[in-house]
């Protein structure tokens, strides 16, 4: 699989457990989605990590969406 790929499901993943954290925090429990999600998220990024020639750094995730959403839209037209 691409490794942008990997990169922006990965984010993904993280952003959705953040807000599980937070229903947890808010209800005063632990949310075990949300751990499933942290760690699903984390192995994400770092497959993403090892795949990419290089390496990523912050300023390459932009870049990295607009790859992705060029070939999504490629695909349709």
């Amino acid at each position: 699989m691409d490794p942008d790929v990997l990169l922006l499901v990965g984010l993904g993943c993280g952003a959705l457990s953040m807000t599980a954290f937070l229903a947890g925090f808010v209800e005063s429990r632990l949310s075990p989605r949300g751990v499933l999600l942290l760690i699903a998220a984390a192995g994400l990024i770092w497959t993403a990590q090892v795949l990419a020639p290089g390496g990523y750094a912050l300023a390459d995730v932009p870049d990295a969406a607009v790859r992705v959403l060029g070939r999504i839209v490629q695909f349709f037209y």
